[in-house]
């Protein structure tokens, strides 16, 4: 464990540190990362194929209850590999025509992320055996051994790894370019706003790596699974809240029964994503937000209150000529 928690905060130092240097650096990193780690899910369809066309008889799938509790545990730890598209909106003053780009990022990234996970999970559990996928930390790359042997399954867990550090990468610059954004509008203090060259946020970023380290040491006492399983599950029940009020946003905006129909499924998706999180994870959820609007509060009444203060100061005298 202490292996595995070294080397979760030294992942953060050093992502923290290559998104200091700007958004380029840490744009071109997740382009690579993510061509990285499509390459093993990519392989895993593959491998399906050639099973296909070899006439060897696909798996059965796995004979689970369809109970409610179990739908809705599967549905919010799958809605965990959609989340973070909602990052694309963060980045202030760093996109070209953002009304097009954004768009086309957000809706290009969901359905392609949706449809490669879809087409590589279904594979997996058509190649293995169910009770080997419960109890395989490592589920692709026993897929890929079927056929490629134990370089292949090597090749796939490295993959999985530079998965894991882009997404870490792309949430760091999420996360600073969000703190920013509250800085300017004076949620958060002005402090954070501050830029440093290229217009890269520091002092956000190095705030938001400090408090990323400060929660991987406050629950490392954890198994390893457990803790995998708090952080998914509490992360998709803290973005579920951001979702919910955009669902209700554009309720509030577009009045046509048609959208309104749209907007009402997915607030009841979301309602029942809540409850598959769990209680724990949506109780530190509206712990966290609890917090957040504590802070936003006394940062409103503080900064107010400064503006008040430096309204009402007079001005010096002019110099005599």
């Amino acid at each position: 464990m202490a292996g595995i928690v070294t080397m979760s905060v030294g992942s953060v130092l050093l992502l923290t540190m290559v998104n200091l240097r700007g958004v380029r650096t840490s744009g071109g990193l997740s382009l690579i990362t993510v061509g990285i780690k499509v390459l093993p899910l990519v392989a895993v369809v593959v491998v399906l194929a050639m099973r296909k066309y070899s006439g060897v008889p696909f798996e059965a799938f796995s004979a689970s209850p369809l109970t409610l509790p179990n739908i809705a545990t599967a549905t919010a730890l799958t809605l965990f590999a959609l989340t973070g598209f909602e990052n694309a909106v963060a980045p202030v003053d760093k996109v070209r025509d953002p009304r097009r780009t954004i768009s086309r990022a957000i809706l290009g990234g969901a359905i392609f992320v949706g449809m490669i996970y879809l087409a590589s999970s279904s594979a997996v559990m058509l190649l293995l055996p169910p009770d080997r996928i419960a109890v395989s930390p490592t589920p692709y790359a026993d897929a890929l051994v079927l056929q490629w042997g134990e370089p292949a399954a090597l090749l796939a867990a490295l993959g999985i790894a530079v998965s894991a550090f882009g997404s870490l990468n792309s949430l760091i610059f999420g996360t600073g370019e969000l703190a920013y954004a509250m800085g300017l509008r004076g949620d958060l203090p002005h402090a954070i706003a501050r830029t440093g060259r290229d217009n890269i946020p520091y002092v956000a970023h190095m705030i938001g790596g400090g408090m990323t380290i400060f929660l991987i040491l406050a629950n490392s006492t954890r198994a390893t699974a457990s803790l995998f399983a708090f952080v998914l599950l509490l992360s998709t029940a803290a973005v579920l809240v951001v979702y919910a009020i955009g669902a209700l946003a554009a309720w509030k905006e577009n009045r046509s029964p048609a959208s309104r129909a749209i907007y009402a499924i997915a607030l009841l998706f979301i309602a029942f994503a809540f409850y598959g999180a769990g209680m724990e994870a949506d109780l530190w959820c509206l712990v966290l937000l609890a917090i957040g609007g504590c802070v936003r509060v006394l940062m409103r009444a503080f900064n107010s209150r400064a503006a008040s203060i430096l309204a009402a100061e007079p001005l010096p005298a002019a110099p005599l000529e």
